[in-house]
């Protein structure tokens, strides 16, 4: 074994202008900095479509009606809940459990949920009689009122 003191040849020397070649660095994607990933998503869709069609199939139609339509998005490790309504949170409360364990199982990661309550703007009028549907199509239409009185309807 030589030394390398002593012999300078196996040395290898750089040129002053040469230097170390830098390796290309790709720019890393931090799962904590994305904010959703539409895979996770689309995936997320289909597992709550496979939990519905298990809570139908058990007989539990409460639960299968609230899933069927639930809106969820996968954020980092968080499942965005949006629910309409305090009784959809009961409803919801009663599954959740079983639920975000069958969702981590399925997606292979563990993740917790967030849920929100988004209140419904619209509120679902039932008309019976037909007083009911002249009051209803009145408020749509005010010129309806002044039509009746013109033609003589009454609806008592």
């Amino acid at each position: 074994m030589g030394n390398l003191v002593n012999n300078p040849s196996s040395v290898p020397i750089k040129k002053q202008d040469e230097t170390d070649p830098i390796p290309e660095t790709s720019p890393i994607n931090d799962p904590i900095d994305s904010v959703e990933d539409p895979l996770d998503n689309n995936t997320l869709q289909q597992t709550i479509k496979e939990f519905s069609e298990l809570k139908k199939q058990a007989g539990k139609q409460l639960a299968y009606s609230l899933l069927k339509d639930l809106k969820a998005e996968v954020h980092n490790h968080n499942l965005l809940i949006t629910l309409t309504g305090n009784t959809d949170r009961l409803e919801f409360d009663e599954i959740k459990t079983e639920f975000l364990s069958f969702v981590n199982q399925k997606m292979g990661r563990s993740f917790t949920i967030d849920i929100t309550i988004e209140k419904s703007t619209h509120k679902t009028l039932i008309v019976y009689t037909n007083k009911d549907k002249l009051e209803f199509l009145s408020e749509q239409n005010p010129f309806l009122l002044e039509f009746c009185k013109e033609m003589g309807l009454d609806l008592e």
